[in-house]
């Protein structure tokens, strides 16, 4: 089967903006657990902390994009779910956008050659 351009950035813009946020809130977090948070970030890691908090940021935009996209597609569009399953899906995404955001798009809109 041949995926169009348009399906594979979607599917793209689906999963890495949800990886960059996870590994973020990992070493964010891992840092404070372990005690490092009050330690200086090194100069060599100063400039890729940088440039990482842009892609951060823009993730963290196309996140937002998407959790909006893909609420607005449960509710108009998907034809396969009930009314309550739309429901769901709206808190679901709402609450857990970062992971919510691939699972709705593996489950509904892979296979879905009208994207």
């Amino acid at each position: 089967m041949r995926s169009t351009f348009k399906a594979n950035v979607l599917r793209f813009a689906s999963f890495v903006p949800s990886v960059i946020v996870i590994i973020s809130m990992v070493f964010i977090y891992g840092r404070r657990l372990l005690g490092i948070s009050q330690q200086p970030v090194e100069t060599m890691f100063q400039g890729i902390l940088s440039y990482w908090l842009v892609l951060l940021l823009f993730s963290i935009f196309i996140v937002m994009a998407l959790m909006v996209a893909f609420v607005f597609h449960a509710v108009v569009f998907n034809k396969k779910i009930s009314s309550l399953q739309k429901l769901i899906w709206v808190i679901v995404l709402w609450v857990l956008n970062v992971i919510a955001i691939p699972i709705y798009y593996m489950k509904y809109l892979d296979n879905d050659h009208t994207i």
